[in-house]
């Protein structure tokens, strides 16, 4: 898959689809508000995505935005 659109993803969804997904080039999606329940799967720390050139992220109000600290989009072109 090099394309994404999704909306109301957490973050531990948007995680899983980066790790899932290592050839993806383009992804938007919207951010649901996180809720204060711990992530179910371990996520590896540090994930670099090497391909993705361009990521739009729209929000909840409230929504979490670590994703943008936990990873690493050397590639990235338009944010």
């Amino acid at each position: 898959m090099t394309t994404f659109k999704g909306s109301q993803l957490d973050l531990a969804e948007c995680l899983t689809m980066f790790q899932d997904c290592p050839h993806m080039r383009e992804c938007h999606f919207s951010l649901a508000i996180e809720d204060h329940e711990p992530m179910q799967a371990p996520l590896l720390p540090g994930l670099t995505h090497k391909c993705l050139e361009w990521l739009e992220i729209r929000r909840a109000k409230n929504a979490n935005l670590s994703v943008l600290n936990l990873c690493t989009f050397p590639s990235l072109r338009r944010l």
